[in-house]
C-alpha cells in the first residue's frame, strides 16, 4: 500500500500589503468592558488604521451587492469591511496586518478574531442529501400520506 501525502493546512490569502481578510467577532454588549460602546468604535480605539476603511452595513438593501448604490467597486481590497448587523451577530470583516490582529486579539471586548475563508456558491441542482427526495422533487408531507389523503383526491380536493 502506498503511503499517503500529508496534507499541508494552506495559509490565509494575503495581499501584497501583507494584510489578510478577518472575521472579528465582539463580545455581547452586556459581556464587554464598556458596555455601551459600538463595536466600530471599540475596532478603532484597538486598531487606528481602520479608520481609513470603508465599512458598508450588511443590513442596509443594495449596499451589500457589489456593483450596488454606495460600494465603490474601485476601492482596494484593504480598504473595504462589513459592518454585520445580522441575526443580533456582532461581527465586521476587513483586511488586518498581523501586529492588528494581535492587538484585537488582546483587546477584552472582543470574542474571536478568525481568517475569513473562501466561499463558493454551488449550483442548486448540485445539493443532494443521502436518503432524501431531490430538492425539486414535489412530495407528498407524511402526515397526508398517513391519514391517506392522497387515495381521495380522485374524488375530491376539497
Amino acid at each position: 500500500m502506498p503511503a499517503r501525502k500529508k496534507r499541508r493546512a494552506v495559509p490565509p490569502a494575503q495581499s501584497a500589503s501583507g494584510r489578510r481578510s478577518v472575521i472579528v467577532t465582539f463580545k455581547p454588549k452586556d459581556q464587554r468592558r464598556e458596555k455601551s460602546a459600538d463595536k466600530l468604535d471599540i475596532l478603532l480605539e484597538a486598531v487606528p488604521a481602520a479608520e481609513q476603511v470603508n465599512f458598508y452595513d450588511v443590513a442596509s438593501s443594495g449596499e451589500f451587492a457589489i456593483g450596488a448604490p454606495g460600494v465603490t467597486p474601485s476601492l482596494p481590497e484593504e480598504a473595504v469591511g462589513y459592518d454585520v448587523n445580522l441575526y443580533e451577530a456582532p461581527i465586521v470583516t476587513l483586511s488586518l496586518s498581523d501586529d492588528e490582529i494581535k492587538a484585537l486579539k488582546g483587546n477584552p471586548n472582543i470574542a474571536a478574531v478568525e481568517d475569513d475563508g473562501v466561499c463558493y456558491a454551488l449550483p442548486f441542482d448540485t445539493l443532494q442529501f443521502e436518503g432524501q427526495p431531490s430538492v425539486l422533487a414535489e412530495t407528498v408531507p407524511f402526515g397526508v400520506q398517513q391519514i391517506k389523503a392522497p387515495t381521495a383526491w380522485g374524488y375530491s380536493r376539497g
